[in-house]
């Protein structure tokens, strides 16, 4: 009698990878360069624009991502958490001076 054991890999993260749409890849780059004070990499993948944001394998990352099949950005779409670090004050600093907006209340 011979049995079979499968393996389920270990999971880490439920995502991996998150795209977030924009218009405007060049202004939406500075912006979030200026607010993580961090450069982001950009690159082309087929018709798609992407701005691959700072992270570091094996964990979670994303890009601004602009072309013309990407859904439009939406205030009602996807909401993302960044990290900001230890401390908010400096990253909300460094978003407002860019153009941003804080639009509900702050979470610590």
């Amino acid at each position: 009698m011979t049995t079979s054991t499968t393996t389920t890999p270990t999971q880490h993260n439920a995502i991996n990878w998150f795209e977030i749409p924009v218009q405007d890849i060049d202004r939406a780059q500075a912006f979030y360069e200026a607010m993580l004070g961090a450069p982001l990499q950009r690159m082309v993948m087929g018709p798609q624009t992407l701005a691959v944001l700072p992270y570091t394998e094996p964990g979670t990352g994303g890009a601004l991502v602009a072309g013309a099949h990407i859904a439009p950005p939406s205030a009602q779409g996807t909401l993302l958490y960044l990290n900001a670090g230890a401390v908010l004050d400096p990253t909300v600093a460094r978003a407002l001076a860019a153009g941003g907006k804080l639009v509900g209340e702050r979470v610590n």
